[in-house]
C-alpha cells in the first residue's frame, strides 16, 4: 500500500493490490506502479 499527500491537504490517495503467494514478487513492481500515479483535481 501506498499513500500519499500535500501538506495541509484535507485528503490523501492510496494505492494497493493483493497479491497471491505464488507472485508476491511482484510486489516492488506493484509499489513503483502507486507511486507513479498522479491524481488532478480536474
Amino acid at each position: 500500500m501506498v499513500a500519499s499527500w500535500e501538506d495541509g491537504a484535507k485528503e490523501y490517495s492510496s494505492c494497493g493490490a493483493t497479491l497471491e503467494k505464488d507472485v508476491k514478487d511482484l510486489a516492488f513492481a506493484v509499489e513503483k506502479a502507486c507511486e507513479s500515479v498522479t491524481v488532478s483535481e480536474d
